[in-house]
């Protein structure tokens, strides 16, 4: 076994997308074999991180490899360790083999990135299609992407410019809901934490639809979808303020105390307790820098609206205040 420095100049090979098969395999057993080995794999990981990002390609490679290790092992119900290569998103893949009638079938390798808190991050799929994602997000596909249908799920927000195939409608999975599209530029947003589903359209057509409705968009319109009562409403808004977050903006047309709250406990991972009262149903316009603490950020809500809060142990509590 090297020391290492031999095992860092590896590593640090294998973020560079220059490491062989062989020496990824050697990085693979080196980290799996230790506690104190996968340690140091995350600090050649934090050092690589403050300099370059590692292209989804590189991490696609890395993915393959992994799973073709685990396929020559013929080992039933392998978990990779997950390897977290970009600045702003964690790469993972989980390989499963089993066997049936004699004969060992392979799982298709699912290819996954996600978001932490307070974190964004620009992706290309096989297809070319690029996507930006939002604070605490995550995406998930096959490794066949590029067979017959092209189909991604995701939780949290996503920004979707996809490379039309007419041949091959675009599927993004969202809880129990789908949309189709064939190219277009959409945003979705589907935190887990929050009981409603959305979608902007600015250019092209998508189709909403789930076992109970079923709704064709057009550009400039905004779906929401109730996901705890079936509700859905379809309005005309300008869209291109939902896609706003991309350059680093909070950018709320029309949205109710409670709605804020949700959207910032999702995009900060903080707990904000909030009980509506007076402004219940009251819709205000708010655009404000997501770089900023979620202080100051709370800060500049209450310019707007008459609230108070107080943050203790890590809870946001959220108060009107009486006129």
């Amino acid at each position: 076994m090297m020391d290492k420095t031999g095992i860092e100049a590896l590593i640090f090979r294998h973020f560079s997308g220059k490491s062989s098969p062989s020496e990824e395999k050697e990085i693979y057993d080196y980290v799996s074999s230790d506690r104190g080995n996968r340690q140091f794999y995350e600090e050649c990981e934090a050092d690589w991180k403050q300099n370059r990002i590692p292209t989804m390609q590189q991490r696609e490679a890395f993915v393959r490899l992994k799973a073709e290790i685990g396929r020559r092992r013929r080992v039933r119900g392998v978990r990779y360790l997950l390897a977290s290569l970009g600045a702003a998103a964690a790469v993972a893949a989980i390989c499963l083999l089993f066997t049936l009638g004699g004969k060992e079938q392979v799982q298709p390798v699912l290819m996954l990135v996600n978001t932490d808190y307070c974190e964004k991050a620009h992706i290309v799929l096989p297809d070319s299609t690029e996507v930006w994602l939002n604070a605490a997000t995550e995406i998930s596909w096959q490794e066949n992407f590029n067979g017959t249908a092209r189909e991604v799920s995701m939780t949290g927000e996503a920004f979707f410019d996809v490379t039309s195939d007419p041949e091959r409608p675009f599927i993004v999975k969202v809880g129990d809901s789908r949309i189709t599209v064939k190219g277009t530029r959409f945003n979705v947003t589907s935190y887990s934490g929050e009981d409603e589903i959305s979608a902007a359209l600015l250019e092209g057509k998508i189709i909403f639809e789930n076992d109970n409705v079923q709704v064709d968009m057009k550009p400039g319109e905004l779906l929401t979808y109730n996901t705890a009562t079936a509700g859905i409403s379809k309005t005309t808004a300008d869209v291109e303020c939902y896609a706003a977050w991309i350059g680093g903006k909070l950018d709320y047309p029309g949205i109710t105390l409670e709605k804020l709250f949700e959207r910032l406990s999702s995009i900060y991972g903080v707990d904000i307790k909030y009980h509506p009262d007076k402004y219940k149903d009251k819709k205000f316009r708010i655009i404000l820098n997501d770089n900023e603490p979620i202080e100051n950020i709370l800060d500049a809500v209450s310019f707007i609206m008459p609230i108070e809060y107080d943050n203790e142990g890590g809870v946001i509590e959220i108060s009107e205040i009486n006129n």
